[in-house]
């Protein structure tokens, strides 16, 4: 078997052109095979599996798929704002369940921050520290605090937009106290705080731009901190921070990006709906129904990806038993004498089958690194324009199944480039 072994590595070495092609085309269809599947399916589980929780959002008016993806996803940006009063009127609603208010604008460099309650942060486990309790206080995601730019007790400020152009409110301090266990979803890339965090604030960044306003004679008329006229991102002063923290959280009553809530039903779920739909400017949906509309342009690539791996399969075969039929004819010499010391044909023949088995072996192995790295680098941007968390490390039975596949054509395509070495002796003729 070594002696065997040793021919068909000595054959790829002296082909080592039409070695490296062929086994270019199996990496190639392997990894775009392994890599639309993986990514598909993980995007599907993390759609499904989020979406499936809550069964009501509601929001400003616009595109319903915005307002999933900004409230269930972090990511987009939020359509507008909903007066609080919509989330006093929901809460006391016997036919919701749960509920969880949204207030967001700010980031930290790259990262949202977004106020919500804390028993919103309950269904997620903490690595360390405690949930917030109160405004200036902030839980990091997983993959924040794994990235380096914040790790328990560090103190940091907002901005307004992305902290290379957005107005800093460095008069507002937050306090990391807790980070959140892995869990493979949004929240992994997000940093949260008490709702009243963002209303302080805007508050703060609001009343200062409502006395420059007042000095110039202009009048602002959109409310984003009730009572309070919302500001841009120009300069002005400021308040201490001993004063905002002073102010007593409950008497804060803020403008919201969204509401996400669990009804008692689906019936509690329609009429809800149904109401909102007479109330201008206001909108709840669906979530698992609007997601849908990005599960189907995410199969629709899924299957153009895999379109695009079986032709590139169909040529790997090709590739294969071309490369496969020169080596028999390249190694007609070797063969001849193989045969004249003794060597039967049904031990010459797996020769041949043993090289291709290695090249494809070597080549899935290389595949099976590539796609591990491939996923590393959409999870960037899944979870960057998504919110889905894509793990490289995490795979499903069904690859197995491919590369098998894969395998098995490879294979086969090798064993038909070598029948006719099987049905014609070398030694016929030479007697």
């Amino acid at each position: 078997m070594l002696k065997l072994l040793n021919f068909a590595l000595k054959n790829l070495r002296t082909k080592l052109t039409r070695a490296v092609l062929a086994s270019l085309a199996i990496i190639l269809c392997a990894t775009i095979a392994l890599v639309s599947y993986n990514t598909a399916k993980q995007v599907q589980d993390g759609v499904i599996s989020t979406a499936g929780f809550y069964d009501t959002i509601v929001g400003p008016e616009g595109s319903p798929l915005q307002l999933a993806l900004a409230t269930m996803f972090f990511v987009e940006n939020p359509l507008g704002t909903i007066p609080y009063e919509h989330y006093e009127k929901l809460r006391h609603n016997p036919a919701v369940r749960e509920i969880y208010p949204f207030a967001a604008g700010d980031f930290y460099r790259t990262t949202r921050i977004i106020g919500t309650v804390p028993a919103y942060l309950q269904r997620y486990e903490l690595q360390e520290g405690r949930i917030f309790a109160q405004p200036g206080e902030a839980v990091i995601g997983y993959q924040v605090a794994r990235s380096g730019i914040l790790r328990l007790d560090d103190v940091f400020v907002g901005a307004h937009g992305f902290a290379v152009n957005g107005h800093i409110h460095d008069d507002f301090e937050y306090r990391v106290v807790g980070v959140l266990a892995k869990s493979r979803t949004a929240a992994d890339n997000v940093i949260f705080t008490p709702i009243e965090s963002v209303w302080l604030v805007h508050a703060d960044h609001d009343h200062e731009h409502a006395d420059h306003d007042h000095e110039h004679g202009h009048e602002d008329t959109h409310d984003y901190v009730h009572g309070q006229p919302e500001g841009g991102s120009g300069e002005g002063s400021s308040r201490q921070d001993g004063d905002m923290h002073g102010q007593e959280a409950g008497e804060l009553k803020g403008d919201l990006v969204s509401i996400m809530l669990r009804t008692e039903s689906l019936a509690a779920h329609a009429r809800l709906v149904a109401a909102y739909r007479e109330i201008p400017g206001v909108q709840a949906i669906n979530p698992a129904s609007v997601l849908r509309e990005l599960l189907v342009n995410l199969t629709l690539g899924r299957d153009i990806l895999y379109a695009l791996a079986a032709i590139i399969m169909f040529m790997a075969a090709i590739v294969i038993y071309v490369t496969t039929a020169s080596f028999v004819e390249d190694s007609k010499k070797d063969l001849l004498i193989m045969r004249l010391v003794g060597i039967k044909r049904k031990t010459i023949v797996p020769l041949f089958v043993l090289q291709t088995v290695f090249l494809a072996a070597v080549s899935m192995a290389v595949s099976f690194f590539l796609s591990f790295l491939a996923l590393l680098l959409i999870n960037r941007f899944t979870a960057a324009n998504f919110g889905l968390v894509i793990d490289g490390a995490k795979r499903y039975p069904a690859e197995m199944l491919i590369l098998l596949v894969i395998f098995v054509i490879i294979v086969v395509s090798s064993l038909v480039s070598i029948f006719p070495v099987y049905r014609h002796d070398p030694l016929e003729g030479r007697s």
